[in-house]
């Protein structure tokens, strides 16, 4: 899900509590992609391949804590990702183009708005 549709949902929510009170939303993107899916659909986008290399957990863990992340964040992201491979994120709620009264963006939105932020020549 693209973190302004995040943003914007969270806005939308706390600008009018008494419309929210007592309601959760399990706010989803468009479509249910997996991290190959995503990585096909940024390089096609984007121009250039994108690779998803499936790594087991333990690798997972061990790249991000290499990448500087703590322990407790790369245990919680190991989480996140772990409930994504097994295809237990697989659906589509509907709750973000309720609350924002349009689709919530796709994977090809995203890559075109921020192109510019891949490219190596910024």
């Amino acid at each position: 899900m693209d973190a302004r549709d995040v943003a914007a949902v969270a806005g939308r929510v706390l600008a009018a509590p008494a419309t929210h009170r007592d309601r959760a939303y399990d706010v989803t993107g468009p479509a249910t992609l997996t991290y190959a899916e995503v990585a096909e659909s940024l390089s096609a986008e984007l121009g250039f391949q994108v690779r998803y290399t499936n790594p087991t957990l333990p690798r997972f863990v061990w790249r991000r804590l290499r990448a500087g992340d703590g322990l407790g964040f790369a245990l919680v992201t190991a989480g996140i990702y772990t409930t994504a491979r097994l295809g237990l994120a697989g659906r589509v709620s509907g709750d973000a183009e309720r609350v924002l009264g349009r689709p919530p963006r796709s994977v090809e939105t995203f890559a075109a708005d921020y192109a510019g932020a891949f490219r190596d020549d910024q």
